[in-house]
């Protein structure tokens, strides 16, 4: 008997069939090791021809996954979990068996993380080894072979690659609930690193287990005493590394995530992943260039060893790192190339459509030119001989949910509407495209039989609709209040419309910061929407909401609307620093350096450690000294010094402008703030 498949279960009837299907024809024995099924694994099981032993579950892989090796008859053992199927040609493999002189073979692991088909994480296994008495797992979790056979043979050397292959459906976020498997893991991790405390493996995947749970704090610390500990040669430290700097960049803690990546990329500078991940904690630091530098390295390393690599860092998400800083420094050329780059990779990339469509809104362009430009872009994959055709539906479910993203409502609709009935989120987003085009009465059919458990972002389009009503000066659908009524929320919502029926105001006793972050949402909802109605009377229920209304609309764009509410609030109390450098944009914009300077001065008055009014002030004072070289060579054209100075003087405000020194709108934010620069004037108070 050539070759035996290995399997340890536990309430498995869901993924069984398919594993043991993948399999079947190709191995000569089924080997299972029942923990304690509940449900109808084992009949399952056994219909595969499978033999099943079941034993006592004792907290111990490595126990259970030995129960199985030592009732292999078979030369040669694959171990596989319930949650995997093989892919490749495995019979044409067994014919190397035959003859290898080699102990074990390398599978790839492709990890399926979620429903996109880029969504995956890549590894490698060792699960396929000769049956010898010899060969055992060690470790109570996270078991390995390998050990065994190095003992054996004195090296790894007998190693092979098998270039089979397995995909692995467990880390599905609804199998993770399901399974409950880091709350399963938390214990046996625990004892794992009580009985061995030295060891820097047990304690990485302890870190990772808190992780899953929610306790970022405590596998922080596990991670970092980990990695402090690995021996510098063990293939799972640059995991470490990766999951570490991950979770600083989780945490916010972006300025250690770059700290730590900077010492590390040097050992394992062909790890793609850790040149990713540089990139996006410098970018969070606002340090584009080497932003930049990192996501370059990222698309340009070609990994010489097995790493835990993640879908799309060596390629489509590096390229759109780069399309947004880019876009971010007005490189529109650039720009394109790096989304389109991102789409030769991952052609249904909802970000890189975003990115795209956000340069042709900053290129002037209008909705029917960018709709367009979108599809003729994704068109080659749009024909039937090409085999990217099946995923069309996802391309253009993409291309619609990135027109919305952009303000290009009617367009959004108009490429989603054949996947009406795909999914309730596709009926949201044509509900909420609909509202923007005032079609109510089509936005009701939509919305009433969505409910709160089919679509877990209902209450956007709910608020969107309730806010609606509250604008039009209209009943609220019954249907919505039903809806409110259920939801944790009922009292603040009964709260605020007693509170807007009689235009009372919080007073100072009643003052619940809980209600004040419930009704903050739906103002700027309300802000999104632009309905003034709503915005004046949400706002009036506390002071406390005037300047965040004047600081929410000029982040949405509208500047005009921005400054007039802030120059409102300047009449009856003092400005804080974030008003005095929002209204000093404004006038930066409008070319009034001056004026400008002074009011980004002021708010470095009430705070010295604004780095973006420094900034912006040192602009103001570059922008006025280019004017007065201006002024001089107009007087003087052939003035060698002073054509040296300008350039010098372009040179910094260029450079200067890159920084991260002012709010970088994007999409519809873009639009607002466009249509608003042409109308806008100061006016003196």
């Amino acid at each position: 008997m050539l070759l035996s498949l290995n399997l340890i279960v536990r309430n498995e009837e869901h993924f069984l069939p398919s594993c043991l299907e993948s399999v079947k024809s190709w191995v000569d024995e089924i080997i299972v090791v029942d923990t304690g099924s509940t449900d109808r694994t084992i009949p399952i099981a056994e219909s595969y021809g499978a033999k099943v032993f079941r034993i006592d579950w004792e907290k111990d892989f490595s126990k259970a996954r030995n129960a199985a090796v030592v009732r292999t008859r078979a030369d040669w053992i694959l171990v596989l979990d319930a949650d995997e199927q093989m892919t490749g040609d495995l019979q044409a493999f067994k014919k190397t068996l035959k003859t290898t002189e080699l102990e074990a073979f390398w599978l790839d692991v492709e990890n399926v993380t979620g429903s996109l088909p880029h969504e995956r994480v890549y590894h490698r296994s060792l699960r396929l080894f000769r049956n010898r008495p010899q060969y055992r797992y060690q470790g109570p979790i996270h078991e390995d072979i390998l050990p065994s056979i190095e003992k054996r043979n004195g090296s790894i050397t007998c190693i092979g690659t098998s270039g089979l292959s397995l995909l692995h459906f467990g880390y599905l976020p609804e199998v993770r609930e399901q399974k409950e498997k880091a709350k399963r893991n938390l214990t046996i991790l625990q004892e794992a690193v009580k009985d061995q405390p030295k060891s820097s493996y047990y304690r990485y995947h302890l870190g990772v287990c808190y992780e899953q749970m929610g306790m970022d704090r405590d596998a922080v610390k596990l991670l970092e005493q980990a990695l402090k500990s690995a021996p510098s040669e063990v293939s799972y430290r640059p995991t470490i590394v990766k999951d570490l700097s991950k979770l600083l960049i989780k945490t916010a803690a972006f300025p250690q995530a770059v700290k730590l990546l900077e010492k590390e990329k040097h050992k394992y500078e062909d790890y793609p992943d850790l040149h990713y991940y540089l990139g996006v904690a410098y970018t969070a630091v606002h340090q584009e260039d080497m932003a930049l530098r990192s996501f370059q390295a990222a698309v340009g390393a070609s990994p010489s060893r097995s790493y835990l690599t993640e879908s799309g860092t060596h390629s489509f998400r590096s390229y759109l790192g780069m399309g947004n800083i880019a876009a971010k420094w007005s490189a529109y050329r650039d720009a394109l190339k790096f989304y389109l780059d991102a789409l030769n990779h991952c052609f249904y990339s909802k970000e890189a459509f975003v990115g795209i469509a956000d340069v042709l809104i900053a290129l002037n362009k209008c909705e029917e030119e960018i709709v367009k430009e979108l599809l003729h872009i994704v068109s080659p994959n749009f024909q039937p001989d090409s085999p990217t055709y099946p995923l069309r539906e996802l391309c253009e479910i993409s291309i619609g949910e990135a027109l919305f993203d952009v303000g290009c409502y009617r367009a959004s609709r108009e490429v989603l509407n054949s996947y009406l009935s795909r999914s309730p989120r596709i009926r949201e987003w044509i509900a909420l495209s609909l509202i923007r085009e005032g079609e109510i009465q089509e936005v009701h059919r939509l919305a009433e039989p969505i409910t709160a458990s089919e679509a877990p972002d209902a209450p956007l389009l709910f608020h969107t609709l309730l806010l609606h009503s509250l604008e039009k000066a209209v009943p609220i659908p019954a249907y919505l209040s039903d809806w409110m009524t259920r939801q944790p929320e009922a009292a603040f919502y009964a709260r605020l419309f007693e509170q807007l029926r009689t235009h009372a105001e919080i007073s100072e006793e009643d003052l619940d910061y809980s209600y004040l972050l419930f009704v903050k949402p739906l103002l700027h909802l309300a802000i999104q929407m632009q309905y003034p109605v709503v915005i004046d009377r949400l706002t009036g229920l506390t002071p406390a909401f005037r300047p965040f209304t004047a600081k929410m609309l000029f982040y949405e764009g509208f500047v005009d609307q921005a400054a007039d509410r802030l120059l409102t609030v300047m009449e009856t109390e003092p400005l804080d620093g974030e008003s005095f450098y929002i209204l000093g944009l404004v006038l930066y914009d409008r070319g009034r350096w001056q004026e400008a300077s002074v009011l980004f001065e002021q708010a470095l008055s009430l705070d010295p450690e604004d780095r973006k009014a420094r900034t912006a002030a040192a602009l103001c004072y570059l922008q006025q000294a280019k004017s007065i070289v201006q002024e001089a060579l107009e007087r003087m054209p052939e003035a060698a010094l002073l054509q040296a100075n300008l350039q010098k003087l372009n040179l910094s405000i260029e450079l200067v402008s890159k920084s991260d020194w002012r709010p970088y709108w994007r999409g519809v934010q873009r639009r607002n703030y466009h249509e608003a620069w042409q109308h806008f004037a100061v006016h003196d108070r």
